[in-house]
């Protein structure tokens, strides 16, 4: 949090719950309120997903051009 909002986020949020309203392969969501009281979500994505997704679309953008080369596979739609 500090990363994204600055040291002073705890003076933002207050009554953030440590367990999440759900989770999922990119980001977990927390419930908690903003100084004023409004209840909000907040949305934590994982750590390093940005360069693991860019590695996996490099990975399988290689593994379409190599399949495209087999002529079983040419001219099927694979990128797609």
């Amino acid at each position: 949090l500090a990363e994204h909002l600055g040291p002073g986020w705890a003076q933002s949020l207050t009554d953030f719950h440590p367990e999440p309203l759900g989770s999922g392969s990119i980001a977990c969501v927390y419930p908690a309120r903003l100084s004023d009281g409004t209840r909000v979500a907040v949305k934590l994505r994982r750590p390093g997903l940005t360069d693991t997704v860019r590695r996996d679309v490099a990975i399988l953008s290689t593994a379409f051009a190599l399949a495209g080369r087999l002529p079983g596979l040419r001219g099927a739609p694979l990128a797609d």
